[in-house]
Order: C-alpha cells, then structure tokens, then sequence
C-alpha cells in the first residue's frame, strides 16, 4: 500500500511509499500495462500469475507460454488496457510472426503519482538469465504528445541478462543506469548509457539491492546500494525538467538476445518497496 504520511530525513520529505503490505496492488498509486512491446517477444498481461502482491513484496513473473496461449490473450484484451499505436501487434498472425512465447508485466503511475527532481529509490532482487530484460525507470508524462525520445527517459537500472547482447555486453552480474533524450541533446550528455555497476561475485538475482536517482534542476546522479555510479549534468535539456512516472517491468528479448536453452522459466522480479523523497 503507498502511504503519503511527510517525514523529512537526509534525503528531504518523504512525498510518498509502497511498501506492497496490502492485498492487490494500490490501484490509486498502480496501473498496469497490457498487450506486447515492439521488438519484444513477450506479452504483458494483468493476470495475477505475472504481477501480484506477496507477502509484503510485488512480484512480476515471467513465463513461457505457447503462441496460441499468447493468440487468446490477445483477444481478450480490453482496448483501454494497451496503446492504440501496438494494437496491430495483437493481431494473430503478427504475434505468429513476431514469434511470442513469454508473459511478464509492467505497471505504471502514470497520471497518479508524478515525479519531478527529488530521490527516488527502490529495493529489488532481479531476475537473471538469457533474454530478460527489467527495469526501474522513469518516462515523461507527456510521452503521449511529446512521443519518445523528446518526453525524457530515466533509467534507474536496467539488466540485461544471460550473455547480455552482443553488440553491448552486459549479463547477469551487472546493471546500468542511463538517459535518453531527443538526438539534438544527446552532445550535452555525452552518451545515453551513462554508467554500469559489475558485482564481484554472483549475480544480481542472488540478493536484493537498493536502486536510487538523484535528481536536481542541474544534474542527475545514479547509486546502487548507495555507492555513487554516474552524475551527469542536465541544467539544459528540458526532457528533464517536467514530471515522469515510475516503471517497473520485465521484458524479454529486445535488447538481449532471445532466451535459450539455458533460461529456465519461471523468472521473478521481486520489489520489497519504492520510496520518493523530494
């Protein structure tokens, strides 16, 4: 459940919590986000067996599916629940050929809890394995007149398991943060991918970590478990001086390559408790 009660601390007020200590997901804090994702080869869905709350933990779950489970789960998914611009993708022999075979999912605060400068944190233990793909981060408001890249993206980590991706890298035992902005912007930033985080041993689907972003009108600085991975500078790119929501999800494929042989399924992003300060 989110709580709004003020407590000031090093970080500033404490504007609000979710420590997940309810039954179901705070529908006034939550939504969820439904249908496939381009370049993906999954499909989200609001069904309890990928996104529930569990013994005071959220609990997105990943698993493998047939096309034709995925085909039923297209039809009877309510317009309302996912973009007008992917509903082509819902179409059976789109989803035939884009080759889903997974359900995860994504929930949101869009319009119910905007963020805008502050310190937002959260405590999670990660899914690992060939083709998965979470992520915290956060996406302007505006996305739906501004479009992407202009309405500002911040990723407060992303992983990309497995073997990560063969142009990029990456895997099990490293996140990275970073940001994305209109191609224009990009020079003051010097590059999206702004900084990674290697663990010394093991990977990140062993333990729960602490994912935080500082954010001021002049620059952006990344943690993971408090230590201080990348700051940047953004006092003149505007795609970070208006309010964003807050995503949690997992992905499959895209950005890593497809699962193999070697991702055993079911996978579980757990989420212990999302916290904004400002």
């Amino acid at each position: 459940m989110a709580m709004e009660t003020p407590q000031r601390n090093g970080h500033g007020t404490l504007v609000w919590e979710e420590n997940f200590s309810g039954a179901a997901l705070d529908e006034n804090t939550w939504s969820i986000r439904q249908g496939p994702t381009r370049g993906c080869v999954h499909w989200y869905t609001d069904l309890p067996k990928n996104v529930r709350v569990e013994d005071g933990f959220l609990v997105i779950e990943t698993l493998e599916k047939s096309v034709e489970e995925i085909i039923a789960l297209a039809a009877s998914c309510p317009d309302e629940a996912w973009p007008e611009k992917i509903r082509e993708l819902g179409r059976p022999e789109k989803i035939r050929e884009m080759g889903l075979g997974y359900t995860s999912a994504r929930i949101h605060t869009k319009g119910k809890k905007p963020v805008l400068y502050g310190r937002l944190e959260g405590r999670m233990k990660l899914p690992t394995g060939q083709g998965l793909w979470p992520a915290f981060w956060t996406i302007g408001e505006d996305i739906g007149e501004a479009g992407w890249p202009a309405c500002g993206e911040i990723d407060i980590f992303e992983l990309v398991g497995g073997k990560g991706n063969a142009k990029d890298g990456f895997g099990d035992s490293e996140t990275h943060c970073a940001l994305h902005c209109r191609p224009e912007q990009r020079p003051k930033l010097n590059y999206i991918v702004l900084g990674d985080t290697r663990l010394e041993q093991g990977k990140y689907s062993d333990d729960f970590h602490i994912f935080t972003v500082d954010w001021t009108p002049e620059k952006i600085t990344f943690f993971v478990d408090g230590k201080a991975i990348k700051e940047i500078g953004i006092a003149d790119v505007p795609e970070f001086h208006k309010p964003h929501y807050v995503i949690l999800n997992t992905a499959v494929g895209g950005w890593p390559e497809p699962p193999d042989e070697t991702t055993v399924f079911p996978k579980k992003f757990i989420v212990d408790w999302i916290r904004y300060y400002r």
